[in-house]
């Protein structure tokens, strides 16, 4: 079976899409150096098979309905969703899927009806954007929310986009593959969610690990006292308060000069003012892998002005991985066992794949902080 522009692999093994490629035997390829996604788009959407409060594109039998949560059909949610699943239909699909896309205002309640109405009327597949209800349509339908790991989602469903948490883990996987030895991670109180336990257990195999809460009135050299006293070489935040920079600082006065260690940041800060703190130099940064943007970026522009938002690369991705299965399983294939590949894909946004838990587990790109900026550290995680 071959796409338009490219092969589709065995499938037992891998799926392959022109720039939805799957990792082969857990590897991908060295990633790019780039990590700024371009603005936004600005042009108007078009509107094929406009329909009242939504849009329809595509004839396929198969359908998927994304579910917004905005009332308007101009946000820039809504228009960057659209641009980046009807790109993915074009260029990826053979004619068997279509897209419903559903703006919804008001709460949970109204998105879980909108979503429920769309499976009555034979979607095969409901994703969620913006926000999901707890609930959802249960097992009947393949559910994926465009939302963050740790997000609130319907049960079952599988999360699409990473958390800051992610970054975190893949920072202190990079230091310990390079030697660092026991790690202490520090999360501001009350931060202790299902997310950090999660993450606490996966890093137990590769490390000492230790977690130390700190509260916003805790001294800083008090906090640094508790961290070092851990005899660890890596102490990562997961959070981005200011009180960060304090404690890092401790850190190092506390261990001296000539202490080898790692401090470990994610990808929340550089939005942060902690970015160009002088204590936090040489720490380390993991940040999602949009190397692969480049693949579609001219298509992108010539379709619709602008170069993709990070929300419509994610958006091409999420049909670009529909419009795989289908091609080579039909409606069939859209279920848990067939996306949750241990294999895991490669799109624009990097490569990915699916927990037993429905979150996703990415591959991140690492940059260390020099002169208040994110620099290319040399390394990528190369394989799941």
């Amino acid at each position: 079976m071959n796409f338009r522009t490219g092969p589709l692999l065995k499938f037992g093994r891998m799926i392959l899409v022109p720039v939805l490629m799957a990792l082969q035997a857990c590897q991908s390829s060295t990633p790019g150096d780039v990590l700024a996604v371009e603005p936004s788009n600005t042009a108007p959407p078009a509107s094929p098979g406009s329909i009242p409060g939504g849009e329809v594109i595509g004839q396929g039998q198969t359908r998927l309905s994304i579910v917004v949560a905005t009332s308007s059909i101009v946000s820039a949610e809504y228009r960057d969703i659209r641009n980046g699943a009807e790109l993915a239909l074009k260029e990826l699909d053979d004619g068997n899927l279509s897209i419903e896309i559903l703006p919804v205002g008001g709460g949970d309640s109204a998105i879980d009806a909108k979503a429920l109405e769309a499976f009555v009327k034979g979607a095969a597949a409901i994703a969620y954007a913006g926000s999901a209800p707890s609930s959802g349509v249960g097992n009947s339908a393949l559910q994926i929310a465009l939302l963050s790991n740790g997000s609130l989602r319907p049960t079952g469903s599988l999360a699409f986009l990473p958390s800051s948490l992610d970054g975190v883990e893949a920072g202190i996987l990079h230091s310990v593959s390079n030697g660092a030895k026991g790690v202490v991670v520090l999360a501001p109180s009350g931060q202790a969610n299902t997310g950090l336990q999660a993450m606490l257990k996966r890093l137990k195999g590769a490390s000492t690990v230790e977690l130390i809460e700190y509260s916003a009135n805790e001294a800083a050299a008090s906090v640094a006292a508790r961290a070092v006293g851990k005899q660890a070489s890596v102490f990562a935040f997961t959070g981005s308060d200011q009180q960060i920079v304090n404690i890092a600082s401790a850190i190092r006065t506390k261990l001296g000069p000539q202490a080898s260690f790692q401090i470990v940041g994610n990808n929340n800060w550089p939005k942060s003012p902690i970015l160009a703190a002088p204590g936090l130099e040489g720490a380390l940064v993991a940040m999602p892998d949009f190397g692969n943007q480049k693949l579609i970026s001219a298509s992108y522009l010539k379709s619709y002005g602008a170069l993709p938002s990070t929300t419509s690369l994610y958006a091409y991705d999420l049909v670009a991985i529909l419009a795989g299965i289908t091609r080579a399983k039909g409606r069939e294939g859209l279920v848990d066992g067939t996306i949750r590949s241990k294999a895991g894909f490669r799109g624009v946004t990097g490569a990915f794949r699916f927990r037993d838990d429905g979150s996703v587990e990415r591959l991140f790109e690492i940059h260390q902080l020099r002169g208040g900026r994110l620099v290319a550290a040399g390394g990528s995680q190369q394989g799941f």
